[in-house]
């Protein structure tokens, strides 16, 4: 159409087989809303706005570093590759690369899975372990978000940042509200030899939402800014997906009483691909987790009962 804008028409009839869907998410997904043609036009419009955001000039950029439209095409190629890892590592089931090795943490039923990378550009070398649990919560999907995203709350949750300041170091936005952006955070602490990047990635519109996160060490992150190739930086992502409880919700705009928070957390277990994955390993993730959930609910005042 005219003056650069198109015209989206969308007709859609599925047939989704639910039987490995999990209890919790099964009447959002066969309201059809969670898989249907207004959930996929939420993400085409996000797409739309992520790519105008390429030459826009909303950019906060404390180091001067994005200075051109090539640095920022880098640095979102890098985060979507990173959303990308992560929606792969919470979706495995219809993969191949996994394998599970655990299905049931201490406090919450949490799946843990695992994969051996070799070789792979643009990712560690060794055993990578993957554990994700979703919950119930007590509080609007806008509500978690809005705590998940926010730097100002991030060590009240992230035992990575081990109390320590977090700085905003740039951010480009990508979306059409409050917190759809991409950012680099820096953290600072005594106890870390060197200040520790996260690259973060947060979007939110009425379908739901996600907040997920990659330690990136500095080297990393000048290499990106010096239009090395990002498909080589190495990423283990984490993170959230939160949506609304149930139909309702998602037609009231997101604005429902309870949502459906996802967790999962990718961390290297051993360098050695050859290794065997320990108990102690699978103990750690699953408190990590437990640690997480109870954090957040805690922080939005959730009660599961």
């Amino acid at each position: 159409m005219d003056e650069g804008f198109s015209k989206v028409t969308w007709v859609e009839h599925m047939e989704v087989d639910d039987g490995n869907v999990a209890e919790i998410y099964k009447p959002l997904v066969n309201s059809g809303l969670a898989f249907g043609a207004q959930r996929w036009v939420l993400a085409l419009k996000r797409q739309c706005y992520c790519l105008a955001s390429v030459h826009n000039d909303e950019v906060v950029d404390q180091i001067g570093a994005l200075t051109s439209v090539l640095m920022r095409k880098n640095w979102m190629k890098l985060s979507e590759r990173m959303v990308r890892i992560f929606a792969n590592g919470v979706s495995s089931a219809a993969t191949d690369q996994w394998s599970l090795v655990a299905g049931t943490g201490a406090n919450y039923d949490v799946r843990a899975i695992t994969r051996k990378s070799m070789n792979e550009p643009g990712s560690p070398p060794g055993i990578i372990l993957n554990a994700t649990t979703s919950v119930w919560l007590q509080a609007p999907a806008r509500s978690v978000f809005n705590f998940l995203h926010s730097e100002n709350s991030r060590c009240q949750w992230d035992i990575l940042t081990n109390n320590g300041v977090i700085e905003q170091v740039c951010q480009i936005a990508n979306g059409g509200s409050h917190g759809n952006c991409i950012s680099l955070l820096r953290v600072k602490n005594e106890s870390l030899p060197s200040s520790m990047m996260i690259l973060q990635e947060s979007s939110y519109d009425s379908s739901g939402a996600y907040v997920i996160y990659a330690p990136l060490d500095e080297t990393a992150m000048g290499l990106v800014l010096k239009n090395y190739e990002p498909d080589f930086v190495a990423l283990l992502p984490s993170g959230f997906a939160v949506f609304p409880d149930g139909p309702a919700g998602l037609l009231n705009g997101g604005n429902a009483a309870g949502s459906l928070l996802t967790v999962s957390f990718q961390i290297l277990l051993n360098a050695a691909p050859a290794e065997r994955i320990s108990l102690a390993s699978i103990s750690t993730i699953n408190s990590l987790i437990a640690f997480t959930i109870e954090s957040i609910k805690s922080a939005v005042s959730c009660d599961d009962t």
